[in-house]
């Protein structure tokens, strides 16, 4: 499996005075950044990325990434109808995964009551659209507080519905995982892992978000084991 490795740039020129550590966090990127001996940075930590230690994942937690709109759902438009064909986003997702032809809830086609659908965050495979979410693989509030919070509506409606980011598992799955990006969740079936993360990475990339120093670790690092054949 290939592994994709993200490579964020660092910003060295930036404003803001030191804090009683000796350094501070760069408004522009959200980067913490040292500024004399013995600083010890926000972010220093190792991480084992096999094992996906307590210590780092409390050290993912303890990140924030700096934002100038506060997040809302409703400006991320989803589940919309392109084409007007009025099947929306999760009624397509769920004609084109679904393993078995589908039945619709009456002769206009509109909404999918039936199928047969493979859960790769359980493991299962479900036959009732109602027990499923269309699941955004990097979530939206994940990608609002990661780069994409000055987004046009736009940009957020493109993401939003990309069936690249988008994957039907069981309903408490999804809601488990919430905002969770995979240094603090990562599905329960193992098996999946790997592909979950090399999945979540590609959309980082091709949208340009950016993880804070500590997930990037974590992820580099499970990544790495992925191709090794050791992380599961």
């Amino acid at each position: 499996m290939t592994t994709v490795l993200m490579a964020i740039p660092s910003t060295y020129a930036h404003p803001g005075g030191q804090d009683a550590n000796g350094g501070h966090y760069n408004r522009t990127t959200g980067e913490y950044h040292c500024h004399r001996s013995g600083c010890a940075g926000k972010g220093a930590a190792t991480v084992s990325a096999v094992d996906q230690s307590e210590a780092a994942l409390q050290e993912a937690r303890r990140e924030h990434r700096p934002f100038s709109l506060v997040y809302s759902r409703q400006d991320w438009p989803h589940w919309i109808d392109t084409d007007r064909d009025c099947q929306n986003t999760r009624a397509e997702i769920l004609i084109t995964t679904s393993l078995s032809p589908v039945r619709y809830r009456n002769a206009k086609r509109c909404s999918v009551v039936e199928g047969q659908w493979y859960d790769p965050y359980s493991g299962k495979t479900l036959t009732q659209a109602s027990d499923l979410d269309i699941d955004h693989i990097v979530p939206l509030k994940w990608a609002h507080s990661h780069g994409a919070a000055n987004w046009s509506k736009s940009q957020k409606r493109t993401f939003a519905n990309d069936p690249d980011n988008l994957i039907p598992v069981d309903d408490n799955l999804n809601q488990a995982k919430s905002d969770k990006g995979p240094a603090n969740w990562m599905p329960p079936n193992q098996s999946y892992r790997c592909e979950y993360l090399e999945r979540f990475t590609a959309v980082v990339a091709e949208y340009r978000l950016q993880p804070t120093p500590g997930e990037k670790r974590i992820m580099e690092r499970m990544g790495a084991a992925c191709s090794g054949g050791a992380f599961r």
